[in-house]
């Protein structure tokens, strides 16, 4: 993250994979050949996209459903939750490769409605097993605030 649009500006930060931001202003630095981003928190700019390449730092996120068709070690998901369901951190950076991002509220686990970590836990445990015993992937239907990249 730097601190102004231009790619010589100075570093002033990073940001973590899977971490959403509210993008205020998009700007095409054609002549550096990036899509640069203002940023609304952290404070800063990044870019978005190489136009000569299409490679890509970051794109817009939609906000539900998040499918998992398989889960990690131990039947995790790579995800620490707080009491409301937020995502408060993704404690493996595969989670962000299957679509979560930190701040996504869970509200249901394959259409069943959860309100509490127990019952988070619960729905995941019966998840865990239809995805082994029939190949069901995990369906996450979520919230996920703002305009965000």
């Amino acid at each position: 993250m730097s601190a102004g649009p231009t790619l010589a500006s100075s570093i002033i930060g990073s940001l973590v994979a899977g971490e959403v931001v509210v993008v205020l202003e998009i700007t095409s630095g054609a002549e550096e050949g990036h899509v640069r981003a203002r940023l609304e928190d952290p404070l800063g700019w990044i870019s978005l996209l190489e136009l000569s390449t299409g490679s890509r730092w970051a794109m817009r996120q939609t906000p539900s459903p998040v499918i998992m068709h398989s889960v990690f070690e131990n039947d995790r998901l790579g995800l620490v939750l707080n009491e409301d369901l937020a995502v408060t951190r993704l404690a493996d950076a595969r989670a962000a490769e299957a679509g979560w991002s930190i701040g996504d509220q869970v509200l249901q686990v394959n259409c069943i409605p959860v309100a509490t970590k127990e019952d988070f836990l619960d729905e995941v445990q019966r998840a865990a097993v239809l995805l082994k015993d029939r190949g069901q992937p995990l369906k996450f239907d979520i919230l996920r605030a703002g305009p965000v990249f």
